[in-house]
């Protein structure tokens, strides 16, 4: 089972699906210092048992070094608003536009990155607030 999603997810990444211009995004929120918001992708959220899986964008209105925004595969259980980011890919550009910066898978390059691992998000959060849109 781990090989198929592994090779799900590598074709995910060698496709045009990852390309910002292929989302719908939809405008969730601008964090409270106002460097970052968020977006989501309605028609890509896909759920299994308590699961959801979706695809976010987080724009960065103060860039972060050369990045400008950042595209990432997630997955919510939406009974305890835990989290992971499965693909993490960052921009030079906004709204995932420009050139790949950073590309990877983390449970498979990385499992011990923060980011691959299951994380509570409040809902007070920018990203929480992402999660209950996603959780609808």
């Amino acid at each position: 089972m781990k090989k198929f999603i592994f090779i799900l997810l590598a074709v995910f990444l060698n496709c045009n699906f990852i390309y910002a211009a292929e989302f719908g995004w939809s405008k969730v929120v601008t964090n409270i210092s106002k460097d970052t918001t968020f977006y989501f992708d309605k028609k890509t959220i896909f759920k299994v048992g308590n699961y959801k899986y979706y695809w976010m964008l987080s724009d960065y209105i103060i860039p972060f070094e050369d990045v400008k925004s950042t595209i990432t595969h997630n997955v919510v259980n939406c009974r305890t608003f835990n989290n992971k980011t499965i693909i993490y890919t960052s921009y030079t550009g906004h709204m995932g536009k420009g050139k790949v910066d950073l590309d990877f898978i983390l449970a498979e390059d990385t499992p011990d990155h923060p980011m691959a691992k299951w994380k509570f998000l409040s809902e007070d959060t920018s990203h929480g607030l992402v999660l209950r849109k996603v959780c609808r």
